[in-house]
């Protein structure tokens, strides 16, 4: 992630099998954070992912994170782009093995 495309990210795009990592390449651009940890009692980490750091012209912040079980992705998306983002996150998250939430609601049931 610290590269973002050092590691391969847009390669392994096209594999199947690969619904076990997150694809981060959509949202090239976009000011992105994400937060993970192995439970509520464990330190994770967060990392904040400026607009500029898509194209390597920003630092990308990490840090100590508590207090957190799971991994958690935070986009800003603009109003105009919100239309139908409920319904399309519900369909895309249908047959995913893990939980997926929008707005702090579950969207499916792995």
């Amino acid at each position: 992630m610290l590269a973002l495309d050092a590691i391969g990210w847009r390669g392994s795009l096209s594999h199947p099998g690969n619904g076990d990592r997150i694809a981060l390449s959509s949202l090239a651009g976009r000011h992105v954070i994400v937060r993970s940890g192995p439970d509520e009692t464990e330190r994770g980490w967060s990392a904040t992912i400026p607009p500029e750091a898509w194209t390597d012209t920003a630092p990308i912040t990490i840090e100590p994170d508590a207090g957190l079980r799971g991994t958690n992705v935070m986009v800003e998306i603009p109003v105009e782009e919100r239309v139908g983002l409920k319904e399309a996150v519900a369909a895309a998250a249908r047959d995913l093995p893990v939980w997926v939430y929008l707005h702090a609601r579950w969207k499916n049931r792995p």
